[in-house]
C-alpha cells in the first residue's frame, strides 16, 4: 500500500479524502486496493516508520521510472491474471528466463518469461512479447508482476491493473506519469532491459537498497571472475548464501533448461542458509557461499565442467545437471554444522555419530538433511526434473559432500593421482613425471591431453574440485585468506575449550595454550595442499590460477614462520645479534 502512495507522492496514513482515496483512485492503487482493501492499506501504513516511506519511495521512484522508460503507460493494458506465481518454461531460443530472488529484507521473486501467442504491436514499435512491452510488464502468465508489501511485512504479489479496466482515463494516467517523471528527475536511465532474460534489466528490478549497496555489481564480478570476498558480501546482503545460489541458477539459465521452479528454489536456499549456525566462526553461511563461488568458478574458469562432461553423457541436459548438482553441494556441504569435527562428534557419542555409525558423520548430516527440506513440497524446486536426472543429480551431490571429510583425503588424492598417470599423455622426456614442481606452487608442466574415460573418472574429478573449493580461502588474497584463518582458529580452540572442560583430549591444532592453524600453514601447506593442488592442475590447467595464488600465500606464512623463529632465537640467546 505503501509502495502506491510513493509511486503517488502520497504519505504515509490514510489520507485523502473524499469518496475515494488516493491509493485506490490510481491504476497500482486500483490493484493494491483489490488485493487488500483500503482499510487494510491504511493500517500497513501505519505500521511503518518515516524511514520506511522515504525507502518505498525511492524505491518507487526507480521502479516507476523503469515503467516510464519502457514505454508502459503510453498504450492501454489489457487486464491480466494475477497468478503471480505463473511461471512460462521457454527455451533460450525464445529468451524464457527468471530474475532471482533477492534474499531476505528485499523484494519477492519476480517470475520473468516471454509472453506466447501475443499479437498486435505496441507502443515505439515493440512487439507485446518483448521485455520491455506493456505485455512483459503488466504480470500476465510468465510476466514480472508488480509488487507490495503484504500482511506482516512480507512480500506479496500486486498485478498491475490496465488503466481502462480500473475505470480510468488517459488523463489519469497522465497525472501519476508526470509526478513519476518528476521525481526521478536527475537520476540514471536504467540499463536496457535484459533480452536474454524476458524481462527488465538485472539492474532495473533490483530493489534500490540492493542497488545502492553495490550487489549487483559484486554478483556480476563474482560470475566471471576467481575473485569473492564472502565477508565482504555478507556486510551488505543479509542472505549471501541465498543470494549467491540463487543468481548462478539464474544466470547459467536453469530455469528454463531444467525447469527449475523459481519459487521454490528460493524457499529452500533460504531455509539453507537459516540453517547454517551464526555461532560457528568458521563453518557458517559465509563459508558455504565462498566454497559455493569457488566451486562455480572451477567449474566454468577452470574448464572443470568441460572436462566431465564428455565422460558423463547426456549432452547439454547433462552438463546442466552436473553444474546444479555440484552448486547445490557446495551450498549444502555444512549445512547445519556444529562447528564440532566429526572425532569429537564420536568421541562424545553425539546423537548423529549414532545414527551414521561413525562413519563421515558430519558430511552425512549435511547432505541428509539438506534433501529432507529439498522433500517439503514448497522447497522441492527439482519436482519437473525426470526421476533418473534427479536420481544422477542426488547421487552427484551425495558423493560430492561426503568427498569434503579430511579423513578420506590420502585415498582420494591416491586414486585421483593414478587416474590422471592413466589417463594422461606421458611427460617429456626429462620432465618431472607429475607435472608440478615438487616444492610450492610453481607448475611446470601439465597434462593436457587428460580427460576421464568413464562416469566414475569423471565423478572423481569434481571431487577433487570439490575439496579445492573447500580449501578456497588458501588461494584468496592474502589478507582475507588471513582472516578466513583466524576464524577457523577460533573455532578450532572453542572446540578444544569444550574437550578440556569434559576432561577429553584435546585435539590437534586446537589447544589455546599450542600453535594453532595460525602459526602451522607452512606445514599444512606443504604436506595437504600442494599434493592436493598438483594433482588437480595437472588435470584441469585452466584452475592454475588456484595453485599460483595459493603458492603466494605459502610464501608470505614462510616468511612469518622464519622471522618468528629469528625473534624466538634473539630471545633465547640475546647476544647472537649483536
Amino acid at each position: 500500500a505503501l509502495l502506491a502512495r510513493a509511486a503517488l507522492g502520497g504519505g504515509g496514513g490514510s489520507g485523502g479524502s473524499g469518496d475515494q482515496s488516493p491509493v485506490s483512485s490510481s491504476p497500482v492503487g486500483a490493484a493494491v486496493a483489490a488485493s487488500h482493501g483500503d482499510e487494510d492499506a491504511a493500517s500497513l501504513g501505519q505500521s511503518f516508520t518515516a524511514e520506511d516511506l522515504h525507502f518505498l519511495q525511492v524505491f518507487a521512484s526507480q521502479a516507476a521510472n523503469a515503467i516510464v522508460q519502457s514505454g508502459a503507460l503510453d498504450e492501454s493494458q489489457p487486464t491480466v491474471s494475477r497468478e503471480a506465481s505463473s511461471f512460462v518454461r521457454g527455451s533460450p531460443a525464445d529468451d524464457g528466463g527468471w530474475c532471482p530472488s533477492f534474499a531476505e529484507g528485499c523484494l519477492s521473486p519476480c517470475f520473468a518469461g516471454r509472453r506466447k501467442g501475443s499479437g498486435g504491436s505496441s507502443a515505439e514499435g515493440q512487439s507485446p512479447s518483448s521485455p520491455s512491452s506493456p505485455a512483459a510488464l503488466s504480470g500476465g502468465k510468465g510476466g514480472c508482476p508488480a509488487t507490495a508489501l503484504g500482511k506482516g511485512g512480507h512480500p506479496a504479489p500486486v498485478v498491475a491493473v490496465a488503466g481502462d479496466a480500473a475505470g480510468t482515463t488517459r488523463a489519469d494516467r497522465e497525472q501519476p506519469r508526470a509526478i513519476v517523471r518528476s521525481i526521478s528527475a536527475g537520476e540514471p536511465r536504467p540499463r536496457r532491459p535484459c533480452r536474454r532474460l524476458g524481462c527488465l534489466s538485472a539492474d532495473a528490478l533490483v530493489p534500490c537498497a540492493a542497488r545502492a549497496t553495490g550487489q549487483v555489481e559484486i554478483l556480476d564480478e563474482a560470475f566471471r571472475s576467481w575473485h569473492f570476498d564472502a565477508l565482504e558480501f555478507a556486510e551488505v546482503c543479509n542472505a549471501p548464501l541465498n543470494r549467491l545460489f540463487t543468481f548462478l541458477c539464474h544466470e547459467l539459465h536453469f530455469a528454463p533448461r531444467l525447469g527449475v521452479d523459481p519459487a521454490r528454489l528460493a524457499g529452500f536456499a533460504r531455509e539453507v542458509e537459516n540453517g547454517y549456525r551464526g555461532s560457528n566462526q568458521y563453518h557458517n553461511n559465509m563459508h558455504a557461499t565462498s566454497v559455493l563461488h569457488s566451486m562455480h568458478a572451477l567449474l566454468e574458469l577452470g574448464g572443470v565442467a568441460s572436462l566431465v562432461a564428455p565422460a558423463l553423457g547426456g549432452g547439454e541436459t547433462g552438463a546442466d545437471i552436473t553444474r546444479l548438482a555440484c552448486l547445490l553441494a557446495a551450498a549444502v556441504h555444512d549445512f547445519d554444522h556444529l562447528g564440532l569435527s566429526n572425532d569429537f562428534l564420536v568421541r562424545t557419542g553425539h546423537e548423529r555419530a549414532i545414527r551414521y555409525n561413525d562413519e563421515h558423520v558430519n558430511e552425512h548430516h549435511h547432505v541428509a538433511a539438506a534433501f529432507a527440506l529439498l522433500r517439503r513440497p514448497e522447497n522441492d524446486f527439482l519436482s519437473s526434473l525426470p526421476q533418473s536426472s534427479f536420481r544422477q543429480l542426488r547421487c552427484l551431490a551425495i558423493k560430492l559432500v561426503l568427498s569434503t571429510d579430511m579423513a578420506d583425503n590420502n585415498r582420494l588424492l591416491s586414486d585421483f593421482t593414478a587416474l590422471v598417470a592413466e589417463r594422461s599423455p606421458a611427460p617429456p622426456e626429462g620432465g618431472n613425471g607429475g607435472g608440478v614442481e615438487s616444492r610450492g606452487g610453481e607448475v611446470s608442466e601439465v597434462s593436457e591431453g587428460f580427460a576421464p574415460a568413464d562416469a566414475g573418472g569423471a565423478t572423481l574429478v569434481l571431487q577433487m574440485a570439490m575439496k579445492c573449493a573447500d580449501l578456497g580461502h588458501l588461494s584468496m588474497d592474502w589478507d582475507l585468506h588471513v582472516k578466513w584463518t583466524h576464524r577457523l582458529e577460533a573455532e578450532f580452540f572453542a572446540q578444544g575449550d569444550q574437550e578440556k572442560a569434559l576432561g577429553l583430549p584435546v585435539s590437534n591444532f586446537m589447544d589455546r595454550a599450542l600453535p594453532g592453524p595460525s602459526k602451522t600453514q607452512v606445514g599444512f601447506f606443504d604436506f595437504v595442499v600442494f599434493p592436493l593442488l598438483r594433482s588437480f592442475v595437472r588435470a584441469a590447467p585452466g584452475a592454475e590460477h588456484v595453485l599460483r595464488a595459493s603458492s603466494a600465500n605459502y610464501e608470505e606464512w614462510k616468511s612469518l614462520e622464519e622471522d618468528r623463529d629469528t625473534a624466538e632465537e634473539e630471545e633465547a640467546d640475546p647476544t647472537e645479534g649483536s
